[in-house]
């Protein structure tokens, strides 16, 4: 069997040589792997069917098609906060496309499972 030759890690700048069978050098191996999300899933986070049934009023309410509802996220105003208020028709809910919503709740509501600044 012919022996392989060495091959450099593919990580951006790296010049160490790959780990064997591997596309990463032992320092950047560890970096590839994908964090896993440890925030509770959707419906335990308070975004269950009664919400779906919020979201597909809401969306209704704002004559936004049915077809093109996959691009848009329904905004709470204040923040979402089951501790708080679990009912979401007693927030100001306003469409937004999906980027325009993850922008605004990354940067203004601390969002993500993040905290607010």
């Amino acid at each position: 069997m012919p022996k392989r030759s060495k091959k450099y890690c593919v990580y951006p700048g790296c010049l160490n040589y790959a780990l064997p069978g591997k596309n990463y050098c032992e320092n950047h191996v560890k970096k590839t792997v994908r964090q896993r999300d440890t925030r509770p899933s959707p419906s335990k986070r308070g975004y269950g069917r009664q919400w779906q049934k919020v979201r597909e009023r809401v969306l209704r309410e704002y004559g936004i098609p049915r077809e093109r509802w996959h691009l848009y996220d329904v905004d709470h105003e204040p923040p979402y906060d089951p501790a708080v208020e679990p009912d979401h028709t007693k927030y100001l809910l306003t469409p937004r496309l999906h980027a325009e919503h993850s922008r605004k709740t990354a940067k203004y509501d601390g969002g993500f499972g993040r905290k607010r600044q």
